[in-house]
């Protein structure tokens, strides 16, 4: 029988001990070590009857994380261009701020072909490319 249990719950406290360690073997043997405290919630995927053993045969792990999903603007690379897209971006960042969110990580996507209006801001940021760009909130932004 397979049983999706809790490893962690949204207060990252650990639900089985046991059941904690057995999914950190799997992590490190499978995909590498994993911290679980950086999840909201942590379950497995588990094999195993009533005084046996589990085996864990998968993981999921979720967090929350602020999402920007269309980044763009109808601009080349001069400077009043540049203008347009550090308002935009100030604005962006202020509302991101005003919520609470420093120190939080950020996906931003960005057209492919508006990658270059966007690189020195995404440079300036110290942008992670993920298919989007990972991001982490801070107090001040350079635009």
């Amino acid at each position: 029988m397979i049983e999706i249990l809790p490893v962690l719950n949204s207060k990252a406290a650990a639900y089985n001990p046991r059941l904690t360690a057995l999914a950190h073997e799997f992590c490190v043997k499978n995909i590498g070590a994993v911290n679980f405290d950086d999840y909201q919630n942590v379950w497995v995927a588990v094999k195993g009857g009533p005084g046996e053993m589990p085996e864990v045969l998968g993981i999921a792990c979720l967090r929350v994380c602020l999402d920007v999903p269309l980044l763009h603007t109808d601009c080349g690379s001069g400077s009043a261009d540049r203008a347009v897209s550090a308002k935009l971006v100030q604005r962006l960042w202020s509302a991101i701020l005003d919520q609470g969110f420093t120190g939080q990580e950020m996906m931003i996507h960005v057209a492919p072909e508006q990658d270059e209006i966007w690189k020195s801001f995404l440079d300036g940021i110290k942008a992670i490319p993920a298919n989007r760009h990972l991001v982490t909130v801070h107090s001040k932004i350079e635009v």
